[in-house]
């Protein structure tokens, strides 16, 4: 990572959706003058056997809303991350990732295709090049690309916002029936992530806490447990669970995924 001049930075060329850039709050103003700019552009090295660029310029991938702040607020230098896309490359698949990415925050699937797409125009090999180019975590970019192997009628139900994103994703584990099944009983019953992910459990053929649920008061260990394994949830971006004194993580039987969460807990592996 390093500061980049602004003056430095551009999108791509014969990019024609700079009407459709990001519109900036006045709290994000707000919060950049008080703290500075946090979130680091992603930009491509001006290699202009890789992409067409003049004067040595650097073409802004994905975090634009920080190079508007910048621009608005007269900061002159930028905190950017740099990345290599391969040889051969065309500017317009970076101009469509900057498209798309300003619809994402609209529809999931939709930039889930999108990053999929990206990684098979570059030939990335893994989740963790493709993470790197779109400035995110290779946990976040797996989760999302995992909602592609979705059937197409579960799919068609995230698109038009029947069903939201964090429901959405434990069904990839099921058989298309199933998923099909139980997702009508989430639309119809409202069920919240933590009920669809026990019901998965049920469906795997483990273990039904919620068949335990009594009258009786929860313990100082249960309150406990469960406020643990809400932390760890949100740390790690998996669903975990505490059970007779094991420590069980959701990951989706993805590697990918896992290794993200090892990396999280300091473990390399090789």
């Amino acid at each position: 990572m390093k500061l980049i001049d602004i003056d430095l930075l551009e999108l791509p060329k014969g990019n024609t959706h700079h009407l459709n850039l990001p519109k900036i709050s006045l709290q994000e103003m707000e919060s950049v003058k008080q703290y500075g700019i946090l979130k680091p552009v992603i930009v491509v090295e001006s290699d202009e056997k890789a992409i067409q660029c003049i004067n040595q310029k650097y073409v802004i991938v994905s975090e634009i809303k920080s190079w508007q702040l910048a621009q608005k607020l007269n900061i002159h230098k930028v905190p950017a991350h740099i990345v290599k896309i391969p040889l051969g490359s065309e500017h317009e698949i970076l101009n469509s990732y900057i498209n798309a990415e300003s619809k994402s925050h609209q529809n999931p699937l939709l930039e889930a295709r999108h990053l999929q797409k990206l990684k098979l125009s570059l030939k990335l090999k893994s989740n963790t090049e493709l993470a790197s180019i779109v400035g995110s975590t290779r946990t976040a970019v797996s989760h999302k690309l995992r909602l592609l192997k979705l059937i197409p009628e579960v799919q068609k139900k995230l698109e038009n916002g029947e069903l939201k994103e964090g429901q959405a994703r434990p069904l990839v584990t099921l058989e298309k029936k199933q998923q099909l099944a139980l997702t009508k009983l989430i639309i119809s019953k409202k069920f919240s992530v933590r009920e669809i992910e026990q019901i998965i459990r049920e469906v795997r053929g483990k273990k039904d806490k919620l068949s335990k649920k009594n009258n009786n008061t929860p313990t100082a260990y249960q309150v406990n447990a469960t406020s643990l394994e809400q932390l760890i949830t949100e740390k790690i971006g998996c669903t975990a669970r505490i059970d007779q004194g094991k420590l069980i993580i959701d990951y989706y039987n993805d590697i990918d995924i896992l290794e993200g969460i090892l990396l999280n807990m300091g473990i390399r592996s090789n």
